[in-house]
């Protein structure tokens, strides 16, 4: 009898259990399914004599929901209300919503007579939950004769008889605020940047990346820059203080690299050819020593209008995976012809590799298919691989030293010079018009122009192939 019960009472508590086991399940299952609550503030800053008086409205809070506020280090007379509590002290940093705004109020000391003011940590932040939506009113009493600068949407601005307002929208949390005595415009403003300075500011930014690039990054909001010489510079993030032409090109550059690896995923080793993109978008070398040598390089070797084909190519093609391989792709290059600058310069640690084009067709010698021979096009010239040739067609290749190299067949005896207007052929030395043998990234080529009446070829092109055959063997 005493087994049946205690059967029973396991079999109750195993049920029991199981009951509140798939009960909780179900009620976490509905808390993680909940969105986060998003919220959105109206703060408005009076400026008094020697203070900022802040007043910091959170929109509705439900019910029983615990907010956590961060407040500002120098925050003083802090209090906070709803439509059902207040209290004029703030030791906890937790205010428990009751369905009504959130009222904070406390005042933060003020310089007197500032010819600049940086006005950082004067928000108190809301640590608890996302702010989607903050929109700022500044109320100025005390400093009428600049004007205030944040890294957010100017909305509204009038100067009245007792007071200048501002008001400002933001996306997101509370920026740094920048207000100077010496006033200032916008004197460039897109997508992407916003300038700020004095009227007579010449400087300019470079124009933006192509739309269809910025289409495909989505919506990013613009750094906001105050061109100054009365204040340091200083980084703030979204708002940026400089004081020369130097540091706006840098802040516009990073600005470019980063939209730029937003829209590629490039591999790791391969990130920095990012600098070569950013610098033919600037117009002016950027990056590293090898970015800096490859933007060079492309503008002695491709025309303003190869340059602008490729950008366009290149970045109207929406978010993609990108490598070395895909940047040369999208170079412009004639029907039949290749280009690997990029591939071949991909090492950021080796010398860089000139930008010449390169013959698709397979090269066939005396019959067999050359997996090695290749022939370039470079400076209006054509070149074929030396050493591939002179082996397929029986020579014996020795490099005696850097500028010296040997290719013996029988009673035959050349003696070449890379780079250099001269060879030798059984000891005997001839000048020529032109290098018979130019060195590129430590590999040989020979003039195509020459091959036949050195060797004794005949040579036969077709749409897909070049056939070289030995006349004399």
């Amino acid at each position: 009898m005493k087994f049946k019960i205690l059967s029973m009472i396991v079999i109750l508590v195993s049920l029991i259990g199981s009951l509140l086991f798939f009960q909780w399940k179900g009620y976490s299952t509905a808390l993680d399914d909940q969105e986060p609550i998003h919220l959105k503030q109206t703060i408005k800053i009076n400026h008094q004599p020697k203070m900022f008086k802040i007043e910091h409205s959170i929109s509705r809070l439900p019910a029983d929901e615990i907010l956590t506020i961060e407040l500002p280090a120098k925050a003083e007379n802090v209090t906070w209300s709803t439509e059902k509590q207040s209290s004029s002290q703030f030791e906890e940093k937790t205010i428990v919503g009751d369905g009504s705004d959130i009222r904070l109020v406390y005042s933060i000391p003020a310089p007197e007579t500032p010819k600049s003011f940086l006005f950082n940590d004067w928000g108190a932040q809301i640590q608890s939950h996302p702010v989607t939506l903050t929109a700022l009113q500044i109320n100025e009493a005390v400093w009428r004769t600049g004007n205030w600068v944040a890294p957010a949407k100017l909305i509204g601005h009038k100067q009245m008889n007792y007071l200048d307002y501002y008001i400002f929208e933001i996306n997101g949390e509370i920026p740094a605020l920048y207000w100077q005595q010496e006033p200032l415009e916008i004197t460039y403003e897109d997508d992407q940047f916003v300038l700020y300075g004095r009227n007579d500011l010449q400087l300019a930014l470079t124009s933006s990346p192509p739309k269809a690039m910025m289409n495909q990054v989505g919506d990013l909001e613009p750094l906001h820059i105050i061109y100054t010489d009365i204040h340091k510079e200083t980084d703030m993030g979204q708002l940026k203080i400089i004081n020369s032409e130097g540091a706006l090109r840098a802040i516009q550059a990073e600005k470019w690299n980063q939209t730029i690896l937003q829209l590629f995923a490039f591999p790791e080793a391969e990130k920095w050819l990012v600098h070569v993109i950013v610098s033919q978008l600037l117009n002016h070398p950027i990056g590293p020593e090898k970015a800096q040598q490859m933007y060079v390089e492309m503008n002695e070797k491709l025309t303003e209008k190869e340059r602008e084909q490729w950008l366009e190519r290149l970045l109207s093609h929406g978010k993609q995976e990108m490598d070395s391989g895909s940047l040369d792709h999208y170079l412009p290059a004639e029907k039949g012809l290749d280009i690997q600058f990029f591939s071949a310069n991909s090492n950021i640690d080796k010398p860089l590799v000139p930008l010449f084009y390169f013959d698709k067709r397979k090269i066939i010698i005396n019959g067999e298919k050359s997996s090695d021979a290749h022939i370039i096009y470079q400076e209006g010239k054509t070149y074929i691989t030396m050493k591939p040739l002179l082996s397929a067609l029986g020579y014996e290749i020795e490099q005696v030293a850097e500028n010296e190299v040997i290719a013996k067949k029988g009673s035959i005896h050349y003696q070449f010079y890379p780079n250099k207007r001269l060879f030798q052929l059984n000891q005997h030395q001839y000048g020529v018009e032109n290098q018979p043998v130019i060195s590129i990234f430590n590999q040989n080529y020979i003039d195509y122009a020459l091959i036949m009446t050195f060797f004794h070829l005949n040579i036969s092109e077709g749409e897909t192939e070049i056939l070289i055959r030995s006349i004399m063997k």
